[in-house]
């Protein structure tokens, strides 16, 4: 009999690590589970101020872009403008020069 109460107190004791060793695991996994989360939130956070970061950037760019090409193309037209003024400021000449008439140009 003391062996046997012996072996069943052995038994109970090796439980109680067992439940403890268990508890202490269910504690580290929910540990685990708050890092993954926080370290998934800190992430996540730093990416999107990354691509705010650069997305605003891209934009500066792009109206960059877009606020030269006007300026090239009113330049384009201020050229096309002052070419056509000239093409018929010489039509005209032309014609006065052949006719010697009165032209409203």
């Amino acid at each position: 009999d003391a062996q046997r109460t012996g072996l069943a107190a052995a038994a109970a004791a090796q439980r109680q690590r067992g439940e403890a060793a268990a508890g202490q695991l269910a504690e580290l996994a929910s540990s685990q589970e708050e890092l993954r989360s926080a370290l998934l939130r800190d992430v996540v956070g730093a990416v999107q101020e990354m691509l705010a970061t650069r997305l605003t950037a891209l934009g500066e760019s792009v109206t960059a872009g877009v606020a030269s090409a006007a300026g090239a193309c009113s330049s384009l037209a201020d050229e096309a403008d002052a070419a056509a003024a000239a093409e018929a400021e010489a039509a005209c000449a032309a014609s006065w020069a052949r006719g010697r008439r009165r032209h409203s140009c």
